[in-house]
């Protein structure tokens, strides 16, 4: 369900990794909708319950979007991409 998790100095960092070969509807960021958002805030939620050294971080919510075709892909880091609420 979640695709990295990381710590970043006082941060929990979540990052969804999504790829598209093609920009047609929107692309690979445009691709973590509101609904993707809600699903990989609630798994965020479960997986903190199960760390309670966590429950304090900041969380920070991070998209990286592949696009193109091998081998010129090309990356896009978007940090703090969503909150959750």
């Amino acid at each position: 369900e979640l695709d990295l998790v990381m710590r970043h100095a006082d941060a929990v960092v979540v990052v969804e990794v999504r790829y598209r070969s093609s920009e047609a509807w929107g692309g690979a960021a445009a691709s973590v909708d509101a609904f993707k958002q809600r699903r990989i805030v609630a798994a965020t939620a479960r997986l903190l319950a199960l760390r309670p050294a966590w429950a304090q971080a900041r969380v920070r919510f991070d998209v990286v979007a592949v696009s193109g075709v091998a081998p010129e892909w090309r990356f896009e880091w978007l940090q703090d991409a969503f909150r959750a609420g």
